[in-house]
C-alpha cells in the first residue's frame, strides 16, 4: 500500500519549495517533493494532486506561483493560488495542502498594509 502524502512538483527555487514544505510538516501532514519538473505551476499541481494518495498535490514554477490542488476539483480551480513569491506566502500555501488533508479551515491572507 502507498504511503499518504501531499506531493509537491516543482520547478521554482529552492527557498520557496523549502518553506512550501514547513508549512505541511507544520500542519503534521506527510508530504513528498518529487523530483523536479518543468511547467506551469498549475499544470504541477494538478498531475501532483493525480498522484497523491491523499489526492492534494502542490505546484510551484520558475516564478514562484504556487498552486495547490485536489484531484476531485475541476482543472484550473484550484484550492489555493499564491502569486506573491514571498517565504511568508509560500508557507501558507503549505499549510493550505495539508488543512485541505486534515479538514482544517484554509489560512486567511494577510491584508497588506
Amino acid at each position: 500500500m502507498e504511503k499518504p502524502r501531499v506531493l509537491i512538483l516543482s520547478s521554482g527555487p529552492d527557498h520557496l519549495l523549502r518553506e512550501i514544505c514547513a508549512g505541511i510538516e507544520e500542519e503534521g501532514v506527510p508530504f513528498e517533493v518529487l523530483p523536479p519538473e518543468s511547467g506551469a505551476a498549475g499544470s504541477l499541481a494538478e498531475a501532483a494532486a493525480r498522484r497523491s494518495p491523499l489526492e492534494v498535490g502542490v505546484g510551484l514554477d520558475r516564478t514562484g506561483l504556487t498552486i495547490v490542488h485536489h484531484s476531485k476539483l475541476p482543472a484550473g480551480k484550484p484550492v489555493s493560488r499564491t502569486e506573491t513569491p514571498t517565504p511568508q506566502a509560500a508557507r501558507r500555501a503549505g499549510h493550505d495542502a495539508a488543512r485541505v488533508v486534515t479538514g482544517v479551515p484554509l489560512t486567511p491572507k494577510e491584508n497588506p498594509s
